[in-house]
């Protein structure tokens, strides 16, 4: 080893505590960069070899990466090969196997609010957020990618918020299309739309009182959207600890359900957004959608049973609109505050570029729009 490179590799592992555990995430995350294709957590295997064999000399055995889970058709369970998007045996849409969570609940499992909301269980788990600077569309807030950890299982709403739903908990529906549905569609299970990021705020809380849940937003103590006053102190918004109410997900919440244990642009496992036939059957983009929103749940779900996380209408999350961080997270919720709230999704109206699985969009939080609207997630 050369004494130059002596000297760079004792500055970075001279550190100790927290400041040296940073370098190496640092430096896993630049392998992870350049590498443009390594799994983030054997770029983490390799500094941590790196750090063992400076410190002893010995090689440790080279760590093995996990078996890659089968693919089994959900229908007859036989195994699929990789690559498939039907199983030739029985002609089920192929979906990937469900994970069981500390919950005992499985990846998927559903249940029906007291209001009749349907919701999914999504597990616990850790997952690649963003995507790799080959992904065809990539645009650069889509990275860098890194790890993050979603450390407690919630439930998310199986569609995005629906025309009746929202009608039924603020009394009227503010969306652009609220007739004329496409031939056999329901008008009441369209997604609302032309809702504002605060408009979603207050659905929330309505809908959590609603349901006798703890809400789970508060404006300087107070929960009840009425005693916020007719120009809310939204800079005083914050969550409450502990409730069990209705909320937007964050922006991770939002991806790692999207992605149901996928790593592809899109959840069945296409690639090209360019090739419209690999990604017809998953949603509502401008190629398909003959320039409106469509009843929720038409096209297919995702491997955990959400519908129309790739098109239909853009949905607020949380988080402010930032920049991504390089180091790996645990809960992340965004930035403390901004000019912008995300979106994520993408719509009917739009190329379907823009309804890939790490896809970030900031609108200002009163922007509302015939392609914009929201799907809840509760504890």
């Amino acid at each position: 080893m050369s004494n130059a490179f002596a000297e760079v590799i004792s500055e970075v592992f001279g550190k100790e505590g927290e400041g040296r555990e940073a370098t190496k995430q640092t430096l896993a995350q630049r392998l992870h960069d350049m590498t443009e294709g390594v799994d983030l957590a054997l770029c983490r295997s390799a500094v941590d070899l790196l750090e063992k064999v400076l410190s002893d000399g010995v090689p440790p055995e080279a760590p093995k990466a996990a078996p890659k889970p089968k693919a089994l058709c959900r229908n007859c369970k036989q195994e699929l090969q990789e690559g498939w998007n039907a199983c030739p045996f029985c002609k089920t849409d192929v979906a990937a196997p469900k994970a069981a969570s500390s919950s005992g609940r499985q990846a998927g499992e559903t249940a029906v609010s007291q209001s009749g909301i349907k919701t999914a269980w999504i597990p616990a788990g850790t997952f690649a957020m963003g995507n790799l600077r080959n992904e065809m569309g990539r645009n650069d807030n889509e990275g860098p990618q890194r790890q993050v950890t979603i450390s407690r299982g919630f439930w998310m709403g199986v569609y995005p918020v629906t025309q009746e739903e929202w009608e039924r908990v603020m009394g009227g529906n503010p969306s652009s299309f609220s007739k004329n549905p496409a031939a056999g569609e329901t008008q009441g299970k369209r997604p609302v739309e032309n809702v504002n990021w605060y408009d979603a705020i207050e659905f929330a809380n309505w809908l959590s009182m609603m349901e006798g849940l703890k809400p789970a937003y508060r404006i300087k103590g107070i929960t009840n959207p009425d005693g916020w006053g007719r120009e809310p102190k939204w800079e005083a918004l914050d969550i409450v600890d502990g409730a069990d109410g209705w909320r937007l997900p964050t922006e991770a919440q939002w991806e790692y359900a999207a992605r149901a244990g996928t790593t592809t642009a899109f959840s069945n496992g296409a690639t090209d957004w360019q090739n419209k036939a690999s990604i017809d059957s998953i949603g509502w983009f401008e190629f398909n959608s003959a320039k409106m929103t469509h009843e929720a749940g038409c096209k297919q779900p995702n491997p955990w049973g959400l519908y129309d996380m790739h098109g239909n209408v853009w949905e607020w999350v949380w988080d402010w609109y930032s920049d991504y961080p390089v180091r790996a997270q645990t809960d992340p919720d965004g930035a403390h505050s901004g000019a912008l709230r995300v979106s994520r999704g993408g719509s009917w109206y739009i190329s379907a570029v823009f309804a890939r699985s790490a896809v970030r969009f900031g609108d200002v939080p009163s922007m509302q729009d015939g392609n914009l609207g929201l799907r809840l997630a509760r504890p």
